[in-house]
């Protein structure tokens, strides 16, 4: 089995570029992403462009033990960090202070 390379905010434009660019070399990507600046769509895409399904986890990096299980079930090797917000602006939830943002990070609990 090839080596599974964790994606951070794999589902992302330049993820997802990542992502068919490691499966080339010949590794495994998992993607892992709240989808708050990306669709769940690009998943089914990026498996039509590889040649294969992409295991992909729902979530946010800042879940140590979705993570951490990540890291476990998939027998991950690598990790590329990608995943952040575009912008502040850009969340679909509002806060009224300025740091509330960094905890927000668009989740919907």
């Amino acid at each position: 089995m090839s080596d599974s390379i964790l994606l951070t905010g794999g589902v992302g434009f330049i993820g997802s570029h990542i992502a068919v660019e490691v499966a080339r070399a010949g590794l495994r990507p998992v993607l892992l992403d709240n989808l708050c600046n990306s669709k769940r769509g690009v998943v089914d895409r990026l498996g039509q462009i590889i040649g294969t399904p992409v295991d992909f986890v729902e979530g946010d990096i800042r879940d140590g033990a979705l993570v951490r299980s990540a890291i476990r079930d998939f027998g991950i090797t690598s990790v590329i960090h990608l995943a952040g917000l575009k912008a502040v602006g850009g969340c679909r939830c509002r806060t009224t202070t300025t740091m509330s943002w960094a905890r927000c990070a668009c989740l919907k609990r």
